[in-house]
């Protein structure tokens, strides 16, 4: 097992003197400590933006936001300056933009004394900003605003927000609004853009580069006033449905081409959907496998948002049309990447590469991850030959396919539309590379925020993703904060999942830090390596994810010290496969609290199984039942019990340490034989008793599991060393239920070490008969009779039968005879 205990915040690894791993000294629990509220929930930020290089009066508020300590930033440019509690459910911040914050989304927490809150996203702008003033629902009187604008509104249910301005004939009027992509609640708006006659010019509802969001970018044909119309789709909307409406003459694309390029090269970008938009010169990243994103900008005005692009290692190419069939096929090297656009209805691109014999290689459309409207789906075939491979929907709407190259020779990717669309904005990015082993990293908890109380422990539960390699893993927090350390073994071959333990030492200073995490393979020369990359669900529609933002590192927290704390009694002894244990925890409470605390493990190693407990009110001990199946896999395993009580209103989550729970193969295997017996008899039922290690002493046993109305006459008291069988005489009740039961089981224990080893016989089966009914003289004598009778009426139909054929015979061989008399004789000349 590893302890790492890191006092830094940057990337690179470090060893820790082995005194900062000694076991956190044991806090002492207060009853100022039961007051304590469990993690904040975060309900709104409001308003749901500003502008950079401004300051702005932020409100926040949600639940348990009391002790409230520091807002806590996934991303740069946003300090605060000012943070003022109201009330237990507010707290107002001053929040300074700095001039060069990234247009975008910003995404955020709450900190307090007591826990970290859920992830809410937060705007930054580049325009003069305002607030809808209602009521602004009149076409006679929409709110009047000055171009260019950002306003923040909410469409309650049936509402419509008109907002009006004045252009000149030939002026660019772009609209973009931010509804769904803010995460508060499922709102799907509708843009409109009506003429000063009330005509309406365009209407808008989702723009696939801005997911269920909209966009609109028109030329004013007259001087005069214009109205820009929000309302939800289908007149829908909450207090929760928030907006930012962009409104300007700044360029907004709806599409990008090339959609992507190579890591570390300048690109040639030409802006799709907006006839102002001039072509621009994007500088890609020296790292690859990411998605980058691009500011349109033309002179001083810049979008509202990015447009995503796709940065690959290799070399890439332009899609040179015609390129429809295998003949004109656009050539690309392997690997490779290639930008194309399925510009009409129909279209298909065609690119052909170079295989050798036995190469592997993965496809892989980036269309929909770019915000384009393509539903991508690929062929891979041999040139002017049959197919290899295909696909679909292997990356959500976007398609991935892999293939072996049988032989020498040259191959062609086909690209087209699942349902034959196309148009100037469904660019793609195509990349070809070779298969290679990737380790992708997640988490539960699902919002990836951990609190550590003073003094105790917090779990989480990692889990690997192993594409095309196995092995052991290894995984290192970096950046955790200071007195904080955190408990790990390395993940095992087979398993897919590992909990880590952060503790906190009790005099940690009550601090927050964002921490990274990197998986590696545990052999350091195959050099592979893996980071968080934790998908947090924000808006669902029907338990289906509709708005998802991604973190890739853990949000952990000190807070004050929890009113409980959870110790596993490690086990001197192990589980053995068909085994069972009962799993001893010890429970320390603060004076005055005594909520209850529902415990679990919060991972099982492979083939164990587990259960609950619940300890309330002065309960401080008690154990989870541990069962291993036939399939358990033998060896040290590392198990760790959750803690949950509701305090101050709220969860409060802690966790055991990290014990060592030992799997072994079964001391003893025993077999229960088959039984049979009719209701009101008696029966023996046979164990078989196999010895696979010596035991001293002896194993007690118990038969368990017999049906109702069936009893064991004797119990063998236990098995020892010579043991090979085990008898029980069965006695079973008239009243026994008949039929198959199968629920016989022996428990065998035996003691090691001073502690109980449970091993569990497979399942018996015994077969309870109803009796016969007796036999009636009469209704013998009767049946004997019919079968008689019976058998002579066989008899006599066999034998009439059989007379019938030989007439038939007879009669047939006097016709030949007859025949053969009459007929004329002829002499031969």
């Amino acid at each position: 097992m590893v302890r790492i205990g890191c006092f830094c915040r940057g990337r690179g690894s470090h060893r820790v003197p082995p005194i900062a791993c000694l076991a956190v000294a044991i806090v002492t629990l207060t009853a100022q400590s039961a007051s304590a509220g469990g993690n904040p929930f975060l309900r709104d930020v409001v308003p749901r933006g500003a502008q950079r290089g401004t300051e702005t009066v932020v409100e926040l508020t949600g639940d348990r936001l009391d002790a409230a300590l520091a807002v806590l930033f996934h991303d740069p440019g946003i300090t605060v300056t000012q943070l003022e509690q109201v009330d237990a459910g507010r707290v107002r911040c001053t929040f300074a933009i700095d001039p060069h914050c990234t247009i975008g989304l910003v995404r955020l927490r709450i900190r307090t004394a007591h826990g970290l809150s859920n992830l809410k996203l937060f705007s930054v702008g580049n325009l003069v900003e305002t607030t809808e003033a209602e009521p602004n629902g009149d076409r006679k009187t929409p709110q009047a605003v000055e171009l260019p604008i950002t306003i923040n509104g909410t469409i309650t249910s049936e509402d419509v927000d008109l907002f009006a301005f004045e252009a000149q004939a030939g002026q660019v009027i772009a609209v973009e609004i931010e509804a769904m992509r803010l995460g508060d609640t499922l709102f799907d708006p509708r843009l409109a853009l009506y003429d000063a006659d009330g005509r309406e010019l365009i209407a808008v509802d989702d723009t696939p580069l801005l997911q269920q969001d909209a966009a609109l970018i028109v030329t004013a044909p007259t001087d005069g006033r214009y109205v820009v119309e929000v309302r939800e789709t289908a007149y829908g909307g909450n207090g929760s449905s928030r907006y930012r409406l962009h409104m300007g003459s700044f360029p907004r694309p709806l599409a990008a081409f090339p959609a992507g390029g190579q890591q570390g090269t300048q690109l040639q970008v030409t802006w799709i959907g907006d006839a102002t938009a001039i072509a621009q010169t994007v500088d890609l990243p020296s790292e690859a496998g990411s998605t980058f994103a691009v500011l349109p900008v033309v002179g001083d005005a810049t979008a509202p948002s990015a447009v995503p692009f796709h940065v690959t290692p290799y070399a890439t190419i332009i899609e040179s049309e015609p390129n429809n069939d295998h003949e004109h096929a656009t050539a690309m090297t392997a690997p490779g990447g290639a930008s194309g656009v399925i510009g009409e209805e129909g279209d298909v691109d065609c690119y052909v590469f170079d295989g050798q014999k036995d190469q592997r290689w993965e496809a892989r459309i980036f269309a929909r991850r770019l915000g384009s409207p393509l539903d991508s789906v690929i062929q891979v075939r041999r040139h002017q030959g049959g197919g290899l491979a295909g696909n679909d929907d292997s990356a959500g709407p976007d398609s991935v396919a892999r293939f072996t190259c049988p032989e020498d020779g040259r191959y062609v990717i086909e690209v087209r539309d699942l349902l034959a669309a196309g148009g100037a904005e469904f660019t793609y990015f195509l990349e070809l590379a070779p298969i290679e082993a990737k380790l992708t990293l997640t988490m539960k908890p699902p919002q990836a925020a951990v609190a550590v109380p003073q003094g105790n422990r917090r779990a989480i539960l990692i889990t690997a993703r192993r594409q095309d390699f196995g092995g052991p893993l290894t995984v290192t927090p970096l950046g955790l904060p200071a007195g904080v350390v955190a408990h790990v073994d390395t993940m095992h071959e087979s398993v897919s999942q590992l909990p880590m333990v952060f503790e906190a030492q009790s005099d940690a200073g009550v601090a927050g830090a964002l921490v990274d995490f990197v998986g590696r393979h545990a052999d350091t020369t195959r050099n592979i390596e893996g980071r968080l990359e934790q998908t947090i669900e924000l808006v669902k529609f029907e338990n289906l994810p509709m708005r998802t933002i991604q973190v890739d590192r853990l949000a952990l927290a000190v807070t004050e010290p929890a009113p409980f704390r959870v110790t596993i009694v490690e086990p001197k002894v192990p589980i053995v496969r068909r085994g069972a244990m009962d799993l001893p925890i010890k429970l320390e409470r603060a004076d005055g609290f005594d909520g209850e605390i529902e415990m679990r493990l919060i991972w099982n190693p492979p083939g164990i199984g587990s259960g609950s407990l619940r300890l309330s009110g002065d309960q401080t001990e008690g154990v989870i039942h541990l069962n291993a199946g036939n399939g358990a896999r033998v060896g040290s395993w590392r198990i760790v019990v959750i803690a949950t009580a509701t305090v101050g209103g709220g969860a409060m989550e802690v966790s055991s340490q990290l014990a060592e729970l030992r799997v072994a193969d079964p001391y003893l295997d025993l077999a229960i034989q088959k039984a049979r017996v009719e209701l009101g008899q008696s029966v023996a039922l046979t164990v078989n008793v196999t010895h696979n290690k010596p035991v001293e002493g002896q194993a007690t046993v118990q038969l368990l599991g017999l049906p109702n109305k069936v009893v064991a006459l004797n119990q063998p008291p236990s098995i020892g060393v010579g043991t090979e069988t085990l008898t029980y005489d069965l006695r079973v009740d008239a009243a026994a239920p008949p039929g198959r039961h199968t629920g016989l089981f022996v428990r065998a224990v035996v003691i090691e070490n001073g502690e109980p080893i449970v091993h569990l016989s497979t399942r018996g089966e015994l077969f309870i008969d109803k009796p016969l009914p007796p036999k009636d003289p009469e209704a013998e004598a009767k049946r004997a009779e019919a079968k008689r009778k019976a058998a002579e009426a066989r008899a006599q139909k066999k034998a009439e039968r059989i007379a019938a054929a030989k007439k038939r015979r007879a009669e047939r061989e006097a016709k030949r005879n007859a025949d053969a008399a009459t007929a004329p004789v002829t002499n031969p000349q």
